[in-house]
């Protein structure tokens, strides 16, 4: 049986929404899989991978490249 990429990969996907959904059902597996998130989230912000808005240089900083000039309502 030869399955195709798209035949594959929605497979792939249930069955990791069906993995997730496991893990919230269940109190104890929930607590360890948030605590691995923390940890997770920590060791790459340690390492320089995350970065807050505010490290950011201006080029990188999304927030400050979508400034919106306001036209005046009243042109005539």
């Amino acid at each position: 049986m030869s399955d195709s990429k798209k035949d594959r990969l929605a497979k792939k996907r249930l069955s990791e929404r069906r993995r997730k959904a496991r893990i919230k059902s269940d109190p104890e597996l929930y607590v360890m899989h948030k605590e691995k998130d923390i940890q997770r989230y920590c060791k790459r912000k340690n390492e320089g991978k995350i970065k807050s808005v505010s490290e950011l240089d201006l080029v990188n900083n999304e927030f400050l490249e979508r400034e919106v000039e306001y036209l005046p309502i009243n042109t005539i």
